[in-house]
């Protein structure tokens, strides 16, 4: 895929995070509103619960990405298929064992939180429980065929059918939550929504990538059989070896993103899960804005690898992509100090103010971890990536077990406390000596490099201190002050901070949209 293309793709990516964020921030209040704060704590409390068996994916999805995209640099579409045929086997297995969990975990909903939540509660968790289930059961093989097309690399295919996910989501919960329908309507719409997306999936992938899903044929195996025995055991252990430790980092990622809901539910009930919920949500649209770029960079970092780059040149790879995420990153985040506590109470309420904290002090730890996940990329490469997973998941689960601790005096913040620091720990500092002795990573360099944009983004926050000053408690002063941030910010990193490779880049970025907004402009008269 050319480097023109790969742009294109990072634009309408983040042209469906804008429409994203755009209808989170429309949809949110009104979805609150609709369900009533101790409804959607509950709503947030039984997805973050069944979420967690997202993790019985074991890391096979990123497998698809990475072996797909070195078989497409061999031209190895039988090896495609072969590696297609295992993981779907694979998946059909885990989504059985994911139904057994299931129904293990629904019988202890009562037993873990009928101390917390009210009888009513608990009814309409486990009604929401049921159908979740069945939505994480189909998207096992709907990731399957996402990474697949992900793998190709075909972005703007990918962003066109979120897009149409998004708009037909919100139509259709406005119209029924309109009506007076509750959260197990949202539920069931977004069940209905992904099997719907995953078939669009498998016919894009089998109509126009040529996709197959079968097992080679061999003399050793003259009959295609779906069994463990059919498979190609050396791919078998090489892609299990690779999982492996993508599923210990989304474990860890597990305790980050998911724990302290479940904790908060069992040990402060559905108003505390709420709050801590709305603090999430506005966490994952910052890392999303990292997503954007990170998510497209494995194809291309395995092919550097496959290639035989060395330290150096891996190097000069994470500090083009670091110094464009703090650019992105540092922005949003300076903006977040300023103006995100007036957005918070604007947006959803004052009984949501501590969202606000929540937010800032996650963002905060989790900056440096964002502008250097190239480094993680590369590790997943090497298949060297093994130590850095496990020191993740015991840091994560020190930095859960902390905040645990912290709740009870310190409630949703000591929960974020213990969390922010494990991240620290983890990201600032043990990671990046694990990086240093894998594959001669400068980070000299790229402190170097990172620090130059700090003095622009420094006087940035300065002046928008100043703009803090407008007079006024309204979205459109909210906005104003805003705006007028963003382009102060643009203008002092374009000519204080950024180099001219990144000015040239966003030359090029102008051309690459010139053909998708040209469409826009009014024809000339004749």
């Amino acid at each position: 895929m050319s480097t023109r293309d790969i742009k294109r793709g990072i634009m309408t990516s983040y042209g469906i995070f804008a429409a994203d964020m755009l209808a989170g921030v429309l949809f949110t209040p009104f979805l609150i509103r609709s369900l009533g704060q101790s409804e959607y704590g509950v709503y947030s409390l039984m997805g973050a619960f069944i979420a967690s068996l997202a993790v019985l994916d074991f890391g096979f999805g990123d497998a698809i990405i990475r072996y797909v995209a070195q078989y497409r640099a061999e031209h190895r579409k039988d090896k495609e298929s072969s590696l297609l045929a295992m993981c779907m086997a694979i998946y059909a297995g885990i989504a059985m064992v994911s139904l057994l969990a299931g129904a293990g975990f629904y019988g202890l909903l009562d037993v873990v939180y009928s101390g917390k939540l009210t009888a009513q509660e608990l009814t309409t968790a486990k009604a929401i429980f049921l159908i979740l289930l069945v939505n994480i059961t189909f998207s096992f093989f709907i990731g399957a065929y996402h990474a697949y097309i992900q793998g190709y690399e075909k972005y703007a295919v990918l962003n066109g059918i979120s897009f149409f996910r998004l708009f037909l989501r919100i139509a259709v919960l406005s119209t029924l939550l309109l009506l007076g329908y509750k959260s197990l309507a949202v539920v069931a719409v977004d069940t209905l929504l992904n099997v719907g997306m995953g078939i669009s999936y498998f016919l894009y992938a089998k109509q126009k990538l040529g996709m197959q899903i079968k097992l080679p044929l061999s003399e050793e195996n003259p009959v295609r059989k779906w069994t463990m025995f059919s498979f190609d055991r050396t791919l078998l252990r090489e892609v299990s070896r690779y999982s492996a430790f993508v599923f210990i980092g989304n474990l860890a990622d597990l305790l980050f993103w998911r724990v302290g809901l479940l904790v908060l539910g069992a040990l402060s009930g559905s108003k505390a899960v709420a709050v801590y919920a709305v603090g999430t949500t506005l966490i994952s649209y910052f890392q999303y804005i990292s997503g954007v770029i990170n998510g497209k960079l494995l194809p291309r970092v395995t092919q550097m690898v496959v290639q035989g780059a060395n330290g150096s040149e891996l190097t000069a790879f994470c500090v083009r992509i670091g110094r464009i995420q703090l650019m992105l990153l540092g922005g949003i985040l300076i903006g977040y100090q300023l103006y995100g506590r007036e957005f918070i109470h604007l947006w959803v309420g004052s009984e949501y103010s501590l969202s606000w904290e929540i937010g800032l002090i996650l963002m905060l730890a989790m900056l440096i971890q964002m502008i250097q996940y190239p480094c993680v990329m590369i590790l997943r490469a090497l298949k060297k990536d093994g130590l850095r997973t496990m020191l993740q998941l015991v840091v994560m689960a020190l930095g859960a077990l902390l905040g645990t601790l912290l709740i009870r005096g310190y409630g949703v913040i000591g929960m974020t406390f213990g969390l922010a620091l494990a991240i620290v720990l983890l990201n600032w500092i043990v990671v990046n000596i694990h990086y240093v002795k894998v594959f001669g990573y400068d980070l000299n360099q790229f402190i170097k490099q990172i620090g130059k944009l700090l003095p622009a983004m420094g006087l940035a926050y300065a002046a928008g201190m100043l703009l803090n000053l407008i007079p006024g408690y309204a979205w459109s002063t909210w906005a104003v002050k805003c705006l007028a941030f963003l382009i102060l910010y643009a203008v002092l990193l374009y000519f204080l901070g950024a180099n001219e490779s990144e000015k040239a880049m966003l030359h090029s970025v102008k051309r690459v949209l010139h053909p998708l907004t040209k469409g826009l402009r009014k024809p000339n008269k004749v």
